[in-house]
Formats: C-alpha cells, sequence, structure tokens
C-alpha cells in the first residue's frame, strides 16, 4: 500500500446510512432537504411527510439526480431505513503537487455491511474538460472517467470493490501518518485506520464546491445513501498565487472583503508611523516617537513636526513645569491651553545687571552666595545720591549721558579738604566745616589793614 501524508483537514465529514433502494411508482412524489442535499419519499414507509420539514422542497418522481446540494455544505447524514449500514466519508485537504492539486478523502465502515462501492460526484467542468482529472487512486478498482452510477444515481468518479478494504472507523494504529495498518486494512492517520482515496486534479489553487457522494453496501438487499461533500470545482484558480488581502475570483486576484480595512502586507502599505503586523494584516500604530497630528504629542509645549513626525517644541520658552524655566521664572499658561511659558515671577530676582532697576546695583550672579539672583549695590565710585559719596567737598553726578554720570564728582568751592583748595589769599580751609574762611590779620591790599598800617608780604 502507498504510503500518504495526511493533508489539512476542513472539517467535512459525511456519515451516510445506506438505505434500501426504494421501489418507486408511478407518480410518487418525493422530498429534498434543502439543506443537506438528502432525499426521501414523502410517506411512503418511512412516516416522513414532506411538510413536516420546513427545509424541504417537494420534487416529482424518484429521489436521487434530482435533489441538488446546496451552495455550501457541512456534515450531513443520510436517511436513516431498515439496511442501517454506516459509512464515515471525510475531507481531510487539498495541497498543490506540481502544477496540479491533490483532494484527499477518508472512508471507514461505522456499522453493518461492508462498503461495496463509492461515488464522489464531481461537476461537468471536472467532467467533460479532458486532461481535467488526472488520476485518483485509493483501494479498489478506480479510472481518471466520470460516470454515472445506476445504483446512487451519481455522476463523478466511481471507487469499486472496496469490500474488505475498509477499515472500521476507530480503529487504532501505532505507526506514523501514512503508514499501512496492521492487521486491519488501510492507513494510519492521526492514529487511527482509514480508506484514503486522492484525486488529482489539473491546475494549481483548484477551489471547491459542494456536490454529492453516493455509497452502496455489501449486502443482498444492496442498500444506498447519497449526502453532500466538498469536490473539487476544477476552475484554474489564479496562478501565482494571490497576494494577502486578495482573494482568488475565478482566475483573476481581487480584493478580499473580509480582510481588515486597510490591509497591508509590508509597512509600505501603512500610513506613517504605522507597520504592517504580518500576522493579521493591520496596520499598528507602533512607531516609537512618531507622530501624525498634534494630539499623539506627549507633553505641553510640543507639536507634530509634519516634515520630520515627530514632536518638537511649539515654541521658544515653552514649559511643561518650573523645572524648564530659568532662574527667576516661572511656569506660567497662557490665553493658548496646549502652551504653557516662562515668565520672570520671583519679586527682585535677577539674572544679569540689566534686570537691577537702580543705578549702581548689580545682579549678585555668584552660586551660593546669600544675595545670589538679587541686585546689590556695586559701591563707590558709583553713586545714585550725594550720600553715597564718601569723601567731603564730592558730590554724585547724576546728569544723564555726563561723561562722570553716576560718579562721586569734586563739589568745588566753598568746600575744600585743605587749604590749597581755598582760591583766594587770606582764606584757609576749615576742617570742621570744610569751607573756606579768612584768616585773621591777613590782608591783600593796605585797604584791609587799620590806620597807620600798610599790607606787606
Amino acid at each position: 500500500m502507498m504510503k500518504v501524508t495526511k493533508l489539512a483537514t476542513v472539517g467535512m465529514i459525511v456519515s451516510m446510512v445506506a438505505a434500501a433502494t426504494p421501489a418507486y411508482a408511478t407518480g410518487t412524489e418525493a422530498c429534498c432537504d434543502t439543506i443537506t442535499g438528502d432525499c426521501f419519499d414523502d410517506n411512503t414507509g418511512t412516516g416522513k411527510e414532506c411538510a413536516d420539514f420546513p427545509n424541504s422542497t417537494l420534487i416529482p418522481g424518484m429521489c436521487g439526480k434530482a435533489c441538488a446540494c446546496p451552495a455550501t455544505c457541512g456534515t450531513f447524514a443520510a436517511p436513516n431505513n431498515a439496511n442501517g449500514s454506516t459509512f464515515n466519508i471525510t475531507f481531510t485537504g487539498s495541497a498543490p503537487s506540481g502544477a496540479n492539486t491533490v483532494f484527499t478523502y477518508e472512508v471507514c465502515e461505522k456499522s453493518g455491511a461492508a462498503l461495496s462501492h463509492w461515488v464522489l460526484g464531481l461537476p461537468d467542468l471536472c467532467c467533460n474538460t479532458p486532461g481535467k482529472i488526472v488520476s485518483v487512486g485509493g483501494p479498489g478498482m478506480s479510472s481518471p472517467t466520470c460516470s454515472q452510477d445506476p445504483t446512487t444515481q451519481v455522476t463523478g468518479i466511481k471507487f469499486d470493490e472496496t469490500a474488505g478494504l475498509v477499515p472500521d472507523c476507530g480503529t487504532a494504529c501505532a505507526g506514523a501518518d501514512g503508514d499501512p495498518c496492521v492487521p486491519a486494512p488501510g492507513t494510519c492517520m492521526g492514529g487511527v485506520c482509514v480508506a484514503v482515496y486522492e484525486i488529482v486534479i489539473q491546475g494549481a489553487k483548484t477551489s471547491t464546491t459542494c456536490d454529492k457522494v453516493g455509497i452502496k453496501a455489501a449486502d443482498a438487499k444492496e442498500g444506498t445513501a447519497t449526502a453532500c461533500i466538498q469536490v473539487p470545482d476544477c476552475e484554474q484558480g489564479c496562478v501565482p498565487e494571490c497576494p494577502k488581502c486578495e482573494i482568488c475570483q475565478g482566475s483573476v486576484c481581487g480584493p478580499d472583503p473580509s480582510a481588515p480595512v486597510p490591509c497591508c502586507v509590508v509597512d509600505l502599505d501603512c500610513g506613517k508611523c504605522e507597520t504592517c503586523d504580518p500576522v493579521t494584516n493591520t496596520c499598528n500604530k507602533d512607531v516609537p516617537g512618531c507622530c501624525t497630528n498634534d494630539t499623539q504629542c506627549p507633553n505641553k509645549c510640543e507639536v507634530c513636526d509634519l516634515g520630520s513626525n515627530t514632536c518638537v517644541l511649539a515654541q521658544p520658552g515653552c514649559c511643561v513645569d518650573n523645572l524648564d524655566c530659568g532662574k527667576c521664572e516661572t511656569c506660567e499658561p497662557t490665553p493658548d491651553p496646549n502652551i504653557n511659558k516662562c515668565q520672570k515671577t520671583v519679586p527682585g530676582c535677577c539674572t544679569s545687571d540689566l534686570q537691577c532697576p537702580n543705578k549702581c546695583e548689580v545682579c549678585d550672579t555668584v552660586p551660593g552666595s546669600p544675595t545670589e539672583n538679587t541686585c546689590v549695590k556695586s559701591g563707590p565710585p558709583c553713586c545714585a545720591s550725594d550720600v553715597q559719596c564718601p569723601n567731603k567737598c564730592e558730590v554724585c553726578d547724576t546728569v544723564p549721558a555726563s561723561p562722570t554720570e553716576n560718579t562721586c564728582v569734586k563739589s568745588g568751592p566753598p568746600c575744600c579738604r585743605d587749604d590749597s583748595q581755598c582760591p583766594a589769599k587770606c582764606e584757609f580751609c576749615n576742617t570742621t566745616t570744610n569751607l573756606c574762611e579768612p584768616k585773621l590779620g591777613c590782608c591783600l591790599v593796605n585797604g584791609d589793614c587799620g590806620k597807620c598800617e600798610t599790607c606787606e608780604p
């Protein structure tokens, strides 16, 4: 027996109970279940009334090909009657094989008689296109040619003479996937024995549709049953494979309506500050420090620079708290709720001499000084008033733009510091009053002297 590799399970299981082939009389009516595709006769020995089943549709004549499968298939069970032979057929998926596609089915016997044969229904495109069915394989006899099975009325690929080759459902096996089951027939797949059947369809990425599958039990009653299962639709599909965010529509790739919006494959498909998640194909805003609008900037005083997509200071002097400001400043709000600015609000504080309001004051900028960042007197020779002049006979020059502005200058006579500053002869400098006063007995001319006296040097 060939070694088979298990394909991805798609979960399409058809549990089929073989029914004795009904003997319909002329004019007999039957019902089709529009959900499962099952066919049953209308109250002819079964107790079923078409009207009792909301999903059923009354059809004339016999069951069989007259019942079309629904658009999509689920897990179905055929009608249950006296024959009672039950089989499970599972579509396990498809896989590319070069330029072709391999579809795989697993079959096992659940109860009753052995399986005589089963038929996989195929659409007309598969059956009527030469070379479309490349090969078929599995236990028993088969041919890559479609035909209509007279017992099940199903048109497709017939897998014949399978009695004794299909294992009982649930038979355990210890081998790896693809190993023969021993001693039971079949192939070991997932720890149980199954009969594995393959049909190879020409073309890659062939999709599926829903069609009939029929079985016939190997017993004297010749019990049959039909149900619906996923089968190849033989559409070529899209080659090469459609990229993510697209689906194959016929043979053309187009937008996938189920994809996220926007859908991405690479980061370039996303906007600025976004990256593409390769798992979900969604764009995520996860680029650190990147922004596309001001609201994405975490701090006040920042706006989004759309040129660099980074957050930058909105304007010079903007602050978030006092630590952002210099000495003598506090962070204060402005009319714009998103911007604070540093304001010089600390009374008496200075950072330069220009901020001192009084002349002869300087800003103490010595770190750790008791008067740091306050205005202090600069001391002589600078003055703002006469009282700041240390010497007698000096005054403070407060004339704006004077060459000696804000310095102490000599006041001149009548003030003096010594006799030399008294301009007139016969004057001396009274150091108590700092005024020039006349010398007693001193003369300049004879007229300064008394009678009988002359002024002598």
